[in-house]
């Protein structure tokens, strides 16, 4: 016995054949149309991509010139801070002398005071 027999199950007609393969073919092409959509979609994409990675670069070559821009104005600034540096310590050494000076004139106007008001006491 063939299992066509044990199943009991018609032969399809030629109609029905040709319709499962109609049926196929809209199913592949349909197939074919949504992988052509998607490698379309993702062909933009790539493109889309390499503008955003083109626009990143320029943003990128941008920020290396302005942190040039930032170091420049860095390194002035500290031949600048060195420079008041040395002028403060210089004003201290000048405030110091000074300071040493007066304080020097004081006691010799407190000398001097004594002298005067011993001298004027004396008879």
């Amino acid at each position: 016995m063939t299992s066509a027999i044990l199943h009991s199950e018609p032969e399809p007609t030629l109609r029905e054949v040709a319709n499962t393969v109609e049926t196929i073919v809209h199913t592949v092409s349909d197939l074919g149309l949504m992988l052509f959509d998607m490698l379309k979609a993702m062909k933009n994409g790539f493109y889309s991509l390499e503008y955003q990675i083109t626009d990143l670069q320029i943003d990128v070559s941008e920020l290396k010139i302005d942190m040039s821009i930032v170091k420049t104005g860095v390194d002035e600034l500290n031949h600048r801070v060195g420079t008041l540096e040395v002028s403060v310590e210089d004003l201290r050494e000048d405030v110091q002398g000074l300071a040493k000076a007066v304080d020097k004139d004081a006691i010799t106007l407190i000398d001097h005071g004594r002298r005067i008001v011993s001298l004027e006491r004396a008879p």
